[in-house]
């Protein structure tokens, strides 16, 4: 009986033993759930500008472990590319916390493939043509921090690696007309080598030439302001710096008469003063960079937009189709359209319902051209040069344009009268085509659904014949096949 009691003990012993471990293997210090992440730029105050441009990329690693000398280390995410949207940065497809408590997080600005390579030695040049291209590209922001799953959402305070320029011109000669003048920093070092796990940069040896973007608020007794975005370096005394070709070609340059040490996150503010044969430079100010700084982020004057006006803001233009209660975000449709397939070849697959990017990088994956997804590439083909964000709707943005624009005749015709009172060119907009719709038209969109694809149908002719049973508006997914034509518009959030 004492042996029978003995075994009986040790088996209990060992099933608790068991299950302890198990509950200490089970134990979840985290959950799954997507990250939540914000961003604002260091030295910003107002709410308005503390964001991102909507549409900013933004490279993240994430680890969880401190990995500063080698992101390639991270075990989470690995330069993955989040986009600034209303809701907030957030990628495609979403980022989980991979049940960690805390998660150690690495991101840049602008986004870049190939910093992924060698993110301890990558490469980064400033534009040297910044009067015709977006300061933003020039503008490399970065930020480390560690992420607390408790603590649910986190905003990242990014700092500017590079530094800026700032020139206030004036002139005491009859002679030098400033206005339109081209002020170009010359052999200034304009690429780095940048350490992406700590921020540290180092200046390449090569110079170059940097044309200066115009500012258009200008002080008092200034007669031009300018501004340009270099590599940290130090500007040896005597080094020429500064070159001004006025409107009537008279040139006027500068020359160091000490060496300018010009740092990471700093924005030097010099005043020049141009006489009759040559200009006078001092250092008004050297502070960090960020108070009142708008290049990288949203304009204070983001316009705010009702349904069917016109919008033209940050590269992005088109006709307000949904706008939230701010009147500063929502979505706009393209002011053109086509006659085009989801695809020429059904594919058997399923899209989803609410993710058009999560249909587009379908689509990417098999191709990377999108040649085998047309409409696709039409929408997508509208993301020239730094621009993103264009894509063909999933099915519930499409319904959000089908309750704006297709369910009533009133709707329809203030939509085609915003397409007309865009100032663009004919060739550059589309109405929707009300006159001719004997059957049922339909648009498009990315969400496929076996061989077929969710669209939304309408048929608008008042005197369509009394035999034509097709409703006027159809609230419900159609099916058409994905090798048949139907209109497609491109969407942008803003």
């Amino acid at each position: 009986m004492k042996l029978k009691y003995n075994v009986l003990s040790a088996v209990l012993l060992v099933v608790a033993l068991m299950t302890a471990c198990k509950d200490k293997d089970e134990k979840i210090v985290g959950g799954n759930d997507a990250l939540r992440l914000t961003a604002r730029i260091n030295g910003m105050n107002s709410d308005e500008v503390t964001k991102l441009q909507n549409g900013q990329e933004v490279g993240v690693w994430l680890s969880a472990k401190v990995v500063d000398n080698d992101l390639n280390l991270a075990d989470v995410s690995k330069n993955t590319r989040f986009i600034q949207s209303a809701e907030g940065l957030v990628s495609e497809p979403a980022t989980h916390w991979n049940y960690q408590p805390a998660l150690e997080l690495y991101a840049y600005s602008p986004y870049d493939a190939k910093a992924g390579e060698n993110p301890a030695a990558y490469v980064f040049a400033v534009s040297t043509e910044q009067d015709k291209a977006d300061n933003v590209r020039s503008d490399l922001l970065w930020t480390k921090h560690t992420l607390n799953y408790a603590e649910g959402s986190a905003t990242l305070a990014f700092k500017h690696l590079m530094s800026k320029i700032v020139l206030n011109i004036y002139s005491t000669s009859p002679s030098a007309a400033l206005e339109d003048s081209k002020v170009t920093l010359t052999n200034v070092k304009t690429s780095a080598t940048v350490n992406l796990g700590n921020g540290g940069v180092v200046a390449q040896e090569t110079v170059e030439d940097v044309v200066s973007a115009t500012v258009n608020e200008v002080p008092a007794e200034i007669n031009i302001v300018r501004e340009a975005i270099i590599v940290p370096q130090t500007i040896a005394k005597g080094s020429q710096l500064l070159e001004i070709l006025t409107k009537k070609e008279l040139t006027y340059t500068w020359e160091t008469d000490e060496d300018l040490v010009i740092e990471s996150g700093k924005q030097i503010t010099l005043k020049v003063e141009v006489k009759e044969t040559e200009c006078i430079v001092s250092i008004q100010e050297i502070a960090d960079w960020g108070a009142s700084e708008l290049i990288a982020g949203d304009a204070v004057g983001l316009p705010k937009v009702e349904v069917f006006d016109y919008y033209n803001h940050s590269g992005i233009e088109g006709i307000v189709i949904s706008v939230d209660a701010t009147g500063k975000h929502g979505w706009v449709v393209s002011l053109d359209e086509i006659k085009e397939r989801l695809a020429p070849n059904p594919l058997e697959t399923t899209g989803s319902d609410d993710d058009a990017l999560a249909n587009l990088e379908m689509a990417l994956k098999d191709d990377p051209t999108l040649e085998k997804y047309p409409a696709m590439k039409w929408c997508n083909d509208k993301n020239q040069g730094d621009m993103t964000g264009w894509v063909l709707p999933d099915w519930e943005l499409l319904k959000i344009f089908g309750e704006a624009v297709l369910k009533e005749d009133e709707t329809c015709k203030k939509f085609n009268e915003a397409i007309q009172n865009a100032p663009v060119s004919e060739e550059e907009k589309t109405e929707i085509n009300v006159k001719a719709q004997y059957q049922t038209t339909y648009y498009i969109s990315s969400t496929f659904a076996g061989t077929k694809g969710k669209a939304i149908s309408y048929c608008y002719n008042e005197d369509r014949p009394t035999w034509l049973q097709a409703p006027r508006y159809d609230t419900e997914a159609i099916t058409p096949n994905q090798g048949e034509r139907g209109q497609v518009r491109a969407f942008h959030k803003f």
